[in-house]
């Protein structure tokens, strides 16, 4: 892959996606904000690439990126309800679920960013091909990250 030709669109949408992590607090609000950074994104990394994207690709993806991201918010939403539970038995209030959230959104978008830039670089690749394309961000966003993903993410905010 050629993510070094897209590292500035990569790390500006997986460093807005991280500054979500206090949007857990309103229902549905990260994942209103991740429709816009990851069409932004989308459409930065296509244009980079040479693709053109049409306002079909714009009206649908933010709406792919929420249905998809029902599996993300199930499996995340356990995750931040057992560090709600630790938080307030041990009393370190709400950071540690902003914090998960935040990482979480981050590992989200890195993933999906770095499977369209993945495609982006396929020449016979049509990013208005939804249905090959939303399969596969909606794979990006299996809610449960590995040990090796999260080191990833950590890795990449100490980078950036």
């Amino acid at each position: 892959m050629a993510e070094r030709e897209y590292a500035d669109i990569l790390t500006t949408a997986v460093v807005a996606a991280g500054a979500t992590g206090p949007l857990v607090l309103v229902p549905m609000a990260d994942m209103t904000v991740l429709a816009g950074i990851w069409t932004g994104m989308f459409a930065a990394a296509a244009k980079r690439s040479g693709h053109e994207l049409d306002a079909g690709f714009f009206a649908k993806v933010p709406t792919a990126v929420l249905v998809g991201g029902g599996l993300y918010k199930v499996g995340s939403k356990l995750l931040q309800r057992f560090v709600m539970a630790a938080a307030a038995t041990t009393g370190i209030g709400t950071g540690p679920v902003m914090g998960a959230n935040g990482i979480l959104n981050a590992l989200a978008t890195l993933r999906a960013g770095r499977v369209f830039i993945e495609l982006c670089e396929d020449e016979e690749f049509d990013p208005r091909d939804l249905g090959r394309l939303i399969p596969l961000i909606q794979e990006a966003v299996k809610p449960w990250p590995t040990v090796v993903e999260i080191k990833v993410v950590v890795r990449f905010f100490r980078l950036n």
